[in-house]
């Protein structure tokens, strides 16, 4: 399926250079001009810049709101300093693949959240914001990151619906964009009493025919 680019800020990538290299680099997209360039960091093997020329033929990957996305493109441009830059043609087509098994909803909700129980926690909870949700799990933006399997404990009130605590929640993935990270949480225990509230939330959305 063809998608509309975004190219977030910040957003990581994996780069493949085909032609030259077996390897896949990391590398994290920094801006774009619509129809003309797309501007990523130069990717890094053992500390140092990948050689690379223009003209070169690339693939780019990422994951973007719950889709595998790639394109094809090639190297216009390097910049060296004052931070080492690459400059791609921009893409005549993106296409993708939907990851997720389940719809998932565009939410603005505030959360508290920390790594032990409401009960259990005698710190202050970390405040943040619910960015999409659906029945397994959902977006946090939080002003801390968090590591892969961590399981986080949320505080949510769920507008007409009431607050939900202590929803246990693994982290799947973090990334900073921005100022802030977005992290990926899986809910542990659906049949927990607790997701009934999630769920009755949903159902609202679900009539109100809003889509992520």
């Amino acid at each position: 399926m063809e998608v509309k680019p975004s190219f977030t800020p910040g957003l990581k990538l994996i780069i493949e250079f085909p032609s030259i290299f077996n390897n896949k680099f990391n590398s994290y997209f920094r801006g774009y001009k619509q129809n003309q360039y797309v501007i990523l960091d130069h990717p890094m093997h053992n500390n140092l810049r990948v050689q690379l020329n223009e003209g070169i033929v690339c693939m780019i990957r990422f994951i973007e709101t719950g889709k595998a996305c790639g394109f094809m493109s090639e190297i216009i441009g390097l910049v060296k300093r004052p931070y080492p830059l690459l400059f791609l043609k921009y893409p005549a087509t993106i296409e993708s693949s939907n990851l997720r098994s389940e719809e998932r909803y565009p939410v603005k909700l505030n959360v508290a959240f920390s790594l032990k129980k409401e009960s259990e926690s005698k710190e202050e909870r970390i405040k943040g914001e619910i960015l999409n949700l659906s029945e397994s799990g959902c977006l946090l933006s939080s002003p801390e990151p968090f590591s892969r399997e961590d399981f986080l404990y949320l505080v949510i009130p769920f507008p007409e619906h009431g607050l939900a605590v202590d929803l246990e929640a693994k982290v799947k993935n973090c990334q900073k964009i921005n100022k802030m990270y977005q992290i990926g949480l899986k809910f542990s225990d659906r049949l927990h009493p607790v997701h009934n509230i999630v769920s009755a939330y949903l159902e609202n959305l679900k009539l109100l025919r809003v889509r992520a």
